[in-house]
């Protein structure tokens, strides 16, 4: 808004100067231009005209008078010659000067300027002022002035202070354009000809909140002859961008048309026009349909609005509100790789482009953008990511072992040992600073290809397993420890062999152990098989567990024990029961699966399918994809049925021993299932490597005893043998914790044979419980127990004689009866016969 008093005032401070001031008439009058400025110019002049000093009568002389038609031109000599000729005994106020300059080159403004405040004088003694109304130009006016003009005598600027910080913001909303496909666009705030142009304080419908475009043919002309010298940049309205910018005033800082294609700048414009809209936050958060746009929503923002419009919007808008966002720098490096490309190739820019990534923070960012993209995506770019792994490592080594050409080495398949000897030169201290310092970095662990990298690295003996199960915790559930919280004591000969055989398929390297116990548990496989009273049939345990549904995952050994243990756990669910279970011999689906007679609820084939039969071994994929699979299953099952008691068990196992082993052909019978079982219709007689056994539908067989094949060396995972991994099977019960009262706990007395020397009783629990169990006697004495090893607990007893003991575990009471070495007869407190 416009000060009248202050200008009247100023104006009339300057008319009581005398000297210079009334030698020089020129003055310069900057006003603000809105749609009240025809107005207080009428009313600054009838302010002044009743000042005594004005004595002189007072014009406001309009150079568009001066135009020939309506869309001429006043050059820079009429200008002077109009100024020149004016009545020395009038003031005068002289509009539309500022439009005018605007259109003159630097030189002819200068020039200009130059005489008016040199040739134009008071020759009469008189006190004539000229004052040119201005609305723009400040800066380069004052700088003109200041340059070439007589400023040490006088100070020509009127109500210039509050225009000494910044340009006027008519300078940023004046232009004209020459593309006719817009013009129609942007009619409603136009100025057709130059008169209009120089009478634009006069237009009272000019909306000075948007840009004012100028389509006068003239002021065309004019800027292309004297650009790009002319004093102001005037654009040239040509494209979306500039009319979203330039005419409807959308607040962009830091980019330009050339930031994105015009097709998306149209659809911007688009956009705003049809629901008259024009900042950048209000758009982004309605096209977007979201509240807050921050650095860790930008992948559920991109992956509901897979427009590549959509995701140029946000390309935008990180880019122009780059201090709102922690990881801007890489969001931007992201969105500037694919800027035409669409939100798939985003993706995949996040999981397989590792240059982009330079800084901690960048890492970071990675990281935790991967963490918010789907596993099926990650699936579909594991080519790409295993390709920028090894040219990751390729590029790595190259730095240090400059002499020799990377480019010819298979990396994917990385063996230190045949690396050091190609290149004359143990590596192995590189590849451990690579999978320290490179690869721990870039890892996050969403694919099969990393988690495989990880074990390549690990049986190369680059990395041991801590670096490992830090990384990749999966593998750490997987191994579990051969001492389970979940099992009694009578299963550890199981339990040991398991974690053995585990160990050795994740470094592919069977360990002494393993290779001990394969030779113990084949010559013991009857005792252990037919004879132990610890390894019932999964069919008679599971008849004797509550459970509401029953599933079969057909070929998930006891390997995958502990793994499914933390399966549940992670799922929020706790285990009412847990064992592990026998299968029949030959340990394949089909004599098992008849065995079941139909009493489970699903029996789920795609372990058997795609991991055992469908896919050939691999030492290091081969353990992550088994994991990944099982997963898909667990979670489809609470998915399916969250509020139900489920219980999970498998008709066999697997063994991968032979492909870890590697024993020598021995066998050519043409065996079954990777040669771990073979249909006979004659009697074999047992030898160290098969049993001849008799299944349960009369069949007779030869089942493979230790890791060799009766056939051919197999080249998948195997089952149908009499190993622990593929007779043994796991049983999980699970459910929510609305079930924790209906936890069947397993309460088993280890020792509890009393006397004056032994006053204690040991009892195993399973499955294992957080709070301590309480021990009762028949007195009623409790005695809270105490822990002292997995499951295990033990308390002290009052009373040396035979009793029957309550233990109560959660909310559920079990019996046990302990003996005295005195028989019956009662004992005193201290535990002798007094």
């Amino acid at each position: 808004m416009n000060d009248v008093s202050s200008i009247v005032k100023q104006i009339i401070e300057d008319k009581q100067k005398s000297g210079s001031y009334d030698r020089y008439p020129i003055r310069f009058l900057f006003m603000d231009l809105n749609n009240d400025t025809q107005q207080d110019i009428v009313k600054i002049v009838s302010g002044i005209k009743v000042n005594p000093l004005f004595k002189n009568s007072i014009r406001i002389k309009d150079i568009s008078e001066e135009l020939s038609f309506n869309d001429a031109w006043i050059t820079k000599s009429k200008m002077l010659s109009i100024v020149s000729d004016l009545d020395a005994n009038t003031d005068y106020f002289i509009t539309g000067f500022s439009e005018l300059a605007r259109f003159y080159s630097r030189q002819d403004l200068e020039a200009l300027l130059l005489s008016f405040m040199t040739n134009i004088e008071n020759t009469s003694g008189g006190k004539q002022r000229i004052y040119f109304v201005c609305f723009s130009l400040f800066d380069k006016i004052a700088q003109e002035l200041r340059t070439n003009s007589r400023n040490e005598s006088i100070n020509p600027i009127i109500n210039g202070n509050k225009y000494k910080e910044a340009e006027d913001e008519i300078d940023k909303i004046c232009v004209y354009y020459t593309n006719s496909s817009l013009s129609s666009e942007v009619l409603g705030n136009k100025i057709s000809s130059s008169k209009e142009w120089l009478n634009i304080y006069k237009n009272g419908h000019i909306n000075y909140d948007k840009g004012i475009v100028c389509v006068s043919d003239a002021l065309v002309m004019l800027y292309e002859q004297a650009k790009p010298d002319n004093f102001v940049d005037i654009e040239k309205l040509d494209n979306h961008y500039k009319l979203l910018v330039f005419i409807h005033g959308m607040k962009l800082r830091n980019v330009d048309e050339s930031f994105l294609n015009d097709s998306f700048w149209k659809d911007l414009y688009d956009y705003c026009q049809i629901n008259d809209v024009y900042n950048l936050e209000t758009i982004v958060k309605k096209v977007l349909n979201v509240n807050e746009v921050n650095d860790l929503n930008i992948i559920s923002l991109l992956s509901d609005n897979k427009k590549l419009f959509n995701k140029q919007l946000l390309h935008l808008y990180i880019y122009e509100n780059q201090n709102s966002f922690e990881y801007a720098d890489y969001l931007i490096k992201l969105f500037n790789s694919t800027a035409q490309e669409g939100y798939l190739n985003f993706e995949k820019t996040i999981i397989t482009d590792f240059s982009l990534v330079s800084t901690d923070l960048e890492l970071n960012a990675r990281k935790k953008l991967c963490s918010k993209i789907p596993d099926n995506t990650f699936v579909t770019f594991e080519g790409e990511l295993s390709e920028s792994i090894n040219n990751t490592l390729r590029l790595y080594l190259t730095s240090k072992i400059s002499w020799y050409d990377f480019s010819v080495t298979n990396l994917s398949g990385l063996n230190s040992a045949e690396l050091s000897k190609e290149v004359k030169l143990d590596v192995s201290n590189y590849l451990t600073d690579y999978a320290n310092n490179y690869f721990a970095k870039f890892y996050v662990g969403r694919t099969v290809i990393e988690k495989g990298m990880l074990l390549s690295l690990l049986q190369n003996k680059i990395v041991d397993t801590n670096y490992v199960f830090k990384l990749c915790p999966d593998y750490q559930y997987y191994l579990g420890s051969n001492v389970s919280e979940y099992l009694d004591v009578g299963h550890q000969q199981i339990e040991q062999y398991i974690y053995e055989y585990k160990f050795s398929k994740l470094t592919n390297k069977p360990t002494e152990k393993y290779l001990s116990l394969i030779e113990q548990n084949a010559n013991d496989f009857y005792s252990w098989y037919y004879s132990n009273p610890s390894y019932q049939f999964t069919l008679d345990i599971i008849h004797n567990v509550d459970y509401d549904l029953l599933y079969v995952l057909d070929g998930v050994g006891c390997e995958f024990f502990d793994y499914l243990i933390y399966l549940v756990g992670k799922h929020g669910k706790i285990i009412t029961y847990s064992n592990i279970g026998k299968s029949y011999l030959p340990s394949i689906t089909s004599v098992n699966k008849e065995a079941f007679n139909n009493i489970y609820d699903e029996w789920f084939l795609n372990f058997d399918e795609n991991i055992i039969h469908g896919t050939v071994y691999s030492p290091t994929n081969g353990i992550a994809k088994a994991l990944n699979e099982i997963e898909k299953t667990i979670e489809s099952i609470i998915d399916k049925h969250p509020n139900e008691l489920i219980a999970i068990t498998a008709d066999h196992g697997c063994t991968a021993g032979n492909r870890i082993i590697r024993p020598s052909k021995k066998y050519n019978f043409p065996a079954e299932h990777e040669g771990r079982c073979y249909k006979v219709d004659q009697y074999y007689k047992d030898n160290e490597d098969y049993a001849y056994i008799t299944s349960t539908n009369k069949e007779h067989w030869l089942v493979a005893t230790r890791e060799l094949s009766l056939g051919d060396n197999p080249k998948r995972e195997a089952h149908g043998g009499a190993t622990f991994e593929e007779v043994f099977v796991p049983i999980v019960v699970f459910g929510n914790k609305s079930y924790a009262n209906q936890v069947k706990h397993s309460v088993e007395l280890k020792s509890g044979l009393l006397s004056g020397l032994n006053r204690s009783v040991t009892i195993e629990i399973l499955p294992p419980t957080e709070k301590a169990p309480v021990i009762v006697e028949d007195d009623g004495s409790k005695h809270i127990m105490k822990k002292v090893s997995n499951n295990i607990w033990v308390s002290p007893i009052n009373s040396i004689k035979s009793q029957v003991l309550t233990v109560k575990v959660g909310n559920s009471d079990y019996k046990v009866s302990v003996s005295s070495s005195l028989g019956a007869s009662q004992i005193g407190d201290d535990g002798f016969d007094d």
